[in-house]
């Protein structure tokens, strides 16, 4: 009788080891995730680049904005075939994005002469990791136009198709407040921030 309640212990206490490890796996973001990630460290160079409204992708809708302190928020694809450029239609469109206005979705973007690099943070519930980065590369045609060539997900290398395209400017005043990034209350992130971006 004895060794049988002592399995019956030593069942439970293996199961609530389980379900802790799985509650801090899908919490926290493992070191070898964050690695990757740099472009917040580097210098900030904005070349006159817009960044006080959204830049959209006529082809596919996607959608991100760009911050003047180098933050970058990723809002997806939410613009249709022949929407309509106003403030309010824009606002319309964004209550369907589960990332505008709120604490995910964000990164930085870094410029290097005409290239720029953009990297955010997904948000995924199905997945065992809560959040990992993406990288979207390309060039800057004009201070209100960017052309994105590579679309792909550092935790596996996988290449997509979803964010390639040519983004313009449009005016919006109601952007997400950067404030709620999530990943500002980061000791990692406020320890190697570069200064060109404490704004």
């Amino acid at each position: 009788m004895v060794p049988l309640l002592r399995t019956k212990i030593e069942l439970k206490c293996v199961i609530g080891i389980m379900i802790i490890v799985l509650l801090f796996n899908n919490s926290c973001i493992r070191p070898s995730l964050i690695k990757p990630f740099k472009n917040y460290s580097l210098p900030l160079q904005t070349v006159n680049l817009k960044t006080k409204g959204i830049y959209i992708c006529e082809d596919n809708g996607e959608s991100f904005f760009l911050y003047e302190d180098g933050k970058m928020q990723i809002l997806g694809s939410y613009f249709i075939e022949s929407w309509e450029n106003s403030n309010k239609k824009i606002h319309d469109y964004l209550k369907g994005s589960i990332y505008y206005n709120s604490k995910d979705g964000w990164g930085h973007y870094y410029i290097n002469g005409d290239s720029i690099f953009l990297q955010y943070f997904n948000r995924n519930g199905d997945e065992f990791y809560k959040r990992w980065i993406f990288e979207m590369n390309g060039n800057i045609i004009t201070n209100s136009m960017i052309q994105i060539s590579s679309d792909y997900s550092t935790l596996g290398n996988d290449a997509f198709n979803s964010n390639i395209g040519i983004y313009k400017f449009y005016d919006y005043e109601n952007k997400s407040d950067s404030t709620k990034a999530w990943l500002i209350k980061k000791k990692w992130y406020r320890k190697n921030l570069h200064p060109d971006r404490k704004k």
